[in-house]
């Protein structure tokens, strides 16, 4: 297909399917999954789209919505009305990232054979579903693990890891906002990803600082467990 079109619907990956990661480290090597643990997520639960809907108007395959973010966002819910308004808000800064985000990923999925190509736009469309993705996906999973409610929760909980994730995260956009301007990248793509820098400047910024709140509250609440 040509590089410069977007296609009407999702090609279909040639590649296995990876599940968000978390990582004690918090660090990533380009080109690289992170040092796994377990599994973050069961399959995400995805929204087949309508009869009026567009291909645009539904969520990615590789997504942060799956059964482990369903549920922290249940168990917020449950928590007193302080600790529900930080955590419901580190929670609404995920997902307003993720608005800006997935366009990257929508992109890929569209044509995910061409990132096995090896002239420097595939290896672009690599590092944004194996790379920021990715690492986008493993921040989710580490929010997720941050909120009170289920067994071993505090032990699980790594806000200073997390910080360091979205550190990283803002790192890579960096680089894939200026790796774009090379010759060969389509001119849409190059728009695309300046649009996505532009719309989550600040974001980092603002998520981190919300982390390190709660991750200074959770230092009060259970010193025994986090000292």
């Amino acid at each position: 297909m040509n590089t410069n079109e977007r296609a009407g619907a999702p090609a279909p990956d040639p590649r296995p399917r990876r599940e968000p990661q978390r990582t004690l480290s918090g660090r990533h090597t380009l080109g690289s999954l992170p040092e796994s643990q377990e599994p973050a997520d069961s399959a995400p639960v995805l929204n087949l789209p309508l009869p009026w809907q567009s291909a645009e108007d539904t969520e990615p395959l590789s997504t942060i919505y799956g059964a482990q973010w369903q549920a922290a966002r249940q168990r917020v819910e449950d928590l007193d009305p302080m600790t529900r308004r930080l955590l419901g808000r580190m929670l609404d800064l995920v997902e307003e990232g993720w608005t800006a985000a997935l366009e990257l990923q929508r992109w890929y999925e569209n044509d995910p054979a061409r990132a096995l190509e090896t002239d420097d736009y595939g290896h672009l469309l690599e590092f944004v579903d194996a790379d920021v993705i990715d690492l986008f996906r493993t921040i989710a999973a580490g929010i997720a693990e941050l909120v009170p409610g289920k067994a071993g929760w505090e032990a699980e909980a790594d806000p200073e890891g997390v910080e360091s994730e979205i550190d990283e995260f803002m790192r890579y956009m960096t680089v894939l906002r200026l790796a774009v301007q090379a010759g060969g990248v389509p001119d849409a793509f190059r728009a695309l990803v300046v649009s996505v820098a532009e719309r989550l400047a600040g974001w980092g910024d603002e998520l981190a600082a919300v982390v390190a709140a709660w991750g200074t509250e959770l230092e009060r609440r259970v010193p025994a467990i986090r000292g």
